[in-house]
């Protein structure tokens, strides 16, 4: 279903337009000409060095949060954040997002035949633009935006599944920890963390 949605997006595009992408960051600017509604902010990566392409978690473009892998509307100007850039709350926010749906991944892996989920389901009543994110043969709806590869976790811990009682009946929620794999930690420190990860989080 993902990729023939996919290929029937691509096919909408009439013709190939060019734009100019304006970089502003290290190791210095760059200009670029990338395909209006192709290209992404990888792409425009690999124009310029490789440790851009290995470290950026998510790009800023005309200063909006925007997945690595989306496609570029327009011309734009465009900024690429690591785990440690000065906006940290933002990459961190797409961290948690991403390594959340990782999980989801796992669970829906796990118990898939105890508790069926269709992604079908769930459009049916959602309005008639949604974001969609793969992972192998897993798909989940999410506002986004998310990081552009695994290898951007260092470490990641399940820690707990607690069952909860809601009107709708008894939920389980897994609560885990990561660590990206830009950020050092000792493992006492960590242990500290999966430690106190392991009580039940509350949430509004």
């Amino acid at each position: 279903m993902f990729d023939a949605e996919l290929e029937k997006q691509k096919l909408q595009v009439p013709r190939i337009e060019k734009i100019e992408v304006t970089y502003k960051g290290k190791p210095e600017p760059y200009l670029l000409k990338m395909n209006k509604n192709i290209s992404t902010p990888l792409d425009c990566t690999k124009h310029m060095v490789r440790t851009l392409t290995l470290r950026s978690a998510l790009a800023m473009v005309d200063d909006e949060p925007w997945d690595m892998n989306r496609p570029l509307k327009d011309s734009c100007e465009l900024k690429l954040l690591d785990f440690h850039a000065v906006i940290l709350l933002c990459c961190a926010q797409t961290f948690w997002r991403s390594c959340s749906f990782l999980l989801g991944k796992v669970i829906d892996k796990a118990f898939k035949e105890d508790f069926p989920v269709s992604l079908l389901e769930q459009l049916a009543s959602l309005p008639d633009t949604v974001t969609v994110y793969r992972l192998g043969d897993y798909c989940d709806l999410s506002p986004g935006p998310m990081i552009t590869q695994t290898g951007l976790i260092g470490r990641i811990d399940t820690t707990a599944i607690h069952p909860v009682n809601t009107p709708k009946g008894l939920l389980y929620r897994f609560q885990g920890i990561a660590i990206p794999s830009q950020i050092g930690l000792q493992e006492a420190a960590y242990r500290l963390i999966l430690k106190r990860a392991r009580k039940l989080v509350s949430t509004p």
